[in-house]
């Protein structure tokens, strides 16, 4: 697994990294494999929260913070279901594109979970 989100270059987009945890490992795994003769790994991360939203995780502002000292670009208010239709990402073009985990919210909503799927990849 390590290999196949680490291997190769060019931008990579997270989207619905709920607090950045999985952004921030995930971006310090690739600087650690950054050597002089490749360029610096892009990364941007993404979540759907804003505003009052942005309290929900507790680390959620922390590991925003740190992601963009360390170069990372952070965007907030993507809906991973509209992406081309997002002025800062819309675009642009990845490498890799994660979805970590999706979740439609809810407990036990499995129907709204497909549709959160069905509508990231057809879109």
């Amino acid at each position: 697994m390590d290999q196949c989100l680490t291997k190769g270059y060019g931008p990579v987009l997270v989207v619905g990294d709920g607090d950045f945890s999985f952004s921030l490992c995930l971006f310090h795994r690739l600087l650690s494999r950054h050597t002089k003769d490749t360029a610096p790994p892009q990364l941007i991360a993404t979540c759907l929260q804003t505003g009052s939203g942005l309290n929900v995780y507790a680390n959620l502002k922390e590991n925003a913070s740190q992601l963009q000292k360390l170069g990372a670009e952070v965007v907030f208010g993507v809906d991973a279901t509209c992406l081309t239709s997002n002025e800062i990402i819309g675009s642009r073009k990845f490498s890799k594109v994660i979805f970590n985990f999706p979740h439609a919210g809810g407990k036990n909503n499995m129907k709204k979970n497909r549709t959160l799927l069905k509508d990231f990849f057809i879109r």
